[in-house]
C-alpha cells in the first residue's frame, strides 16, 4: 500500500476513482498500510489527493466513502485536541458534510471549512500548552530561588515536597504567588515572538 504507480496514485487513489469504492477494502488498506494518513495525504502527477477524487465521485456510495476517508485523516488530531469545545465544533463540522445533492465545488469547500477550523484549533492547543509550559517554568524556578533562601536544611525537605514551605500555605496567598510567577515568567514575550511560525490566529 505504499507504493504508486507511474501516475502517482496510491491504491487509495485507485479505490476512489473505482466505479464501487467499497469502505471494507478502504479500512483493510489503512490496516495495511506503514503511516495510513500520510498515504492518504499522497499527491499524484496531478496534484490530487485521494479524497479530491473520492469527493467527485458520483457513484453509489462515494459521499459515504468520501467521509470515511476524511474520518480518517482526520479523526486522530481531533483527539488531541485538549478543549471538548474544540472537538465538538469539529465533530460537528463533520457530521454535516456531504449532502447528496452537493456539487463538488461545493464538497470541496465544506472539506477546506473542516481543516481550516482544524488548523486554527490546533495552533490554539500549541499557544496554549506552551504559555502553561513557560508558566510552570517559573514557578519551579521561583520554588528553587525560595529553597536555596531558606537554608539547606529546608531546600532537601522542599525537594521531597515542593509543597512543604515553599508555597504560601493561605489560599489566597498562592493564587497570588502563581499569578506572579505568571506575569514574571515571560510567557507574553515566548508566544509573540512564536507567532509568526505558527500563522494567523
Amino acid at each position: 500500500t505504499d507504493t504508486k504507480d507511474v501516475l502517482g496514485l496510491t491504491p487509495f487513489h485507485i479505490l476512489a476513482l473505482s466505479s464501487k469504492p467499497s469502505i471494507e477494502t478502504f479500512q483493510m488498506l489503512l490496516k495495511q498500510a506503514s503511516c495510513p494518513v500520510d498515504q492518504l495525504w499522497q499527491f499524484d502527477v496531478l496534484g490530487n489527493t485521494a479524497l479530491r477524487y473520492a469527493m467527485e465521485s458520483c457513484t453509489p456510495g462515494g459521499t459515504a466513502f468520501a467521509n470515511a476517508m476524511l474520518h480518517a485523516m482526520v479523526d486522530r488530531r481531533v483527539e488531541w485536541l485538549g478543549l471538548e469545545t474544540w472537538r465538538l465544533s469539529i465533530v460537528q463540522k463533520l457530521n454535516s458534510l456531504f449532502g447528496e445533492d452537493d456539487a463538488p465545488e461545493e464538497r470541496e469547500d465544506e472539506i477546506n471549512g473542516v481543516f481550516a477550523l482544524l488548523h486554527l484549533c490546533e495552533r490554539k492547543e500549541t499557544l496554549s500548552l506552551l504559555d502553561q509550559a513557560v508558566w510552570k517554568h517559573a514557578m519551579r524556578q521561583s520554588k528553587k530561588e525560595l529553597a536555596v533562601g531558606e537554608g539547606e536544611r529546608e531546600a532537601k525537605r522542599a525537594k521531597m515536597d515542593t509543597n512543604t514551605n515553599v508555597l504560601p500555605s493561605n489560599d489566597t496567598t498562592r493564587v497570588d504567588y502563581r499569578q506572579r510567577c505568571y506575569l514574571n515568567s515571560g510567557a507574553e514575550s515566548v508566544i509573540i515572538n512564536t507567532l509568526p511560525y505558527l500563522g494567523p490566529i
